[in-house]
């Protein structure tokens, strides 16, 4: 037994074969590449998480209100909510009763005006100044002329203005069956008329002023021939008071060009305010008009994750509403502040959001809505090249 034991003992130990020994290598070290693996993974993640900047934002909604530069009346609005309107095209035209009155009232002041300055003319005759007083006094003569010709003209132009907004109006209503065609062309035709009319006085303007202008080279010349006669004292009160009726008349003229309200830019009427007969002030909203279509995105980086943005830095913007690819743009500006995010980008609506606004331009037309929630993405600068 004992001979048994040492012949065991002095025996070889088995070696394990090659193949096996590799095997059981692998299920030892297979784990463990598996664990440095996965580590790696996530550290890269984790990384190009740290680079990339996850923000969401709202796409721009442009619009502009339409209203009128001084106190009034709407006389008419031409268009409908959701109808389309062209950048200029006429939307609303304004009363223009009070301004016809000032017209009326400017123009028996021009004429009392014109009494006595011909009352002058006499007594002038009947101190023996007939020739000086033609030439001293036919300048303001041709200048009360020519504004009466102006408030005529001033007074037309109001109400073409008028018909020009009535016109606008009746053709929208006509075309939707809302009014006979009739109407509309009866109106048109009193517009043409008006037209037709108002390019004749200003024919008749220009004509005037070439009169006035002559007659002021007269007097200017009347004053070196007969001398000094104490001619301001005889003109400055005539003088004077046509300034007042120059001044009052320019500013009539520039209220009647603003009659006519005009859409400042193309798109969509959104809403409409005031209607026909409102009484509004000066820079009351009659009506505002939105942009179809949105070119920037206001986006927001959450205050929690708040990282830098440099302007001209790629932003990926993806709609919510389709899937598709991310539509690049690029930022335009960077607010200095965390403000409040508007309400649809809040995920709990209970609970208010803020975050570092940004502005992204560069989006092309026609790919998001106006007021459109929005995904946007800054990828970092080794992924936008």
């Amino acid at each position: 037994m004992m001979a048994d034991s040492e012949d065991n003992a002095a025996a070889p130990a088995i070696r394990t074969p090659l193949p096996r020994q590799l095997r059981l290598w692998r299920q030892r070290l297979l784990p463990i590449v598996v664990w440095l693996i996965g580590v790696a993974l996530v550290i890269t993640l984790m990384g190009r998480q740290r680079q990339r900047i996850d923000a969401v934002g709202i796409a721009e909604v442009r619009q502009a209100t339409v209203a009128p530069v001084f106190d009034g009346t709407v006389h008419a609005i031409s268009v409908d909510v959701f109808d389309p309107v062209q950048a200029g095209e006429a939307v609303a035209v304004m009363d223009d009763t009070l301004i016809q009155a000032e017209l009326i009232t400017l123009k028996a002041e021009l004429a009392h005006l014109s009494g006595e300055l011909e009352a002058r003319r006499e007594q002038l005759k009947l101190d023996g100044m007939a020739a000086q007083h033609r030439v001293m006094l036919d300048a303001d003569d041709a200048q009360i002329d020519y504004l009466l010709l102006v408030a005529e003209y001033e007074s037309d132009k109001a109400a073409l203005k008028r018909l020009e907004g009535m016109c606008a109006s009746q053709n929208t209503a006509s075309d939707s069956a809302l009014l006979d065609r009739r109407t509309s062309d009866e109106t048109l035709l009193r517009y043409e008329s008006l037209a037709r009319r108002v390019a004749e006085y200003e024919e008749a303007m220009a004509a005037a002023r070439v009169r006035m202008e002559q007659a002021e080279q007269r007097r200017d010349l009347g004053k070196e021939a007969y001398g000094d006669h104490n001619w301001a004292s005889l003109l400055e009160p005539f003088q004077r008071e046509i300034r007042v009726q120059e001044a009052r008349l320019s500013e009539i003229a520039q209220r009647t060009q603003f009659l006519v309200l005009r859409a400042p830019l193309a798109g969509r009427v959104s809403s409409i305010v005031c209607r026909s007969g409102e009484t509004v002030l000066a820079g009351m909203p009659v009506l505002t008009i939105a942009s179809p279509d949105s070119q920037r995105v206001l986006a927001y980086i959450p205050e929690h994750s708040l990282r830098a943005v440099e302007v001209g830095a790629v932003a990926e913007v993806y709609s919510r509403r389709k899937a598709g690819p991310a539509v690049r743009g690029s930022v335009l500006r960077v607010d200095g502040k965390v403000e409040a995010m508007p309400m649809a980008l809040w995920r709990n609506q209970a609970v208010s959001e803020r975050g570092l606004s940004i502005l992204v331009g560069g989006i092309p037309p026609g790919r998001f809505f106006p007021g459109e929630a929005l995904d946007v993405r800054f990828p970092p600068a080794s992924e936008s090249l």
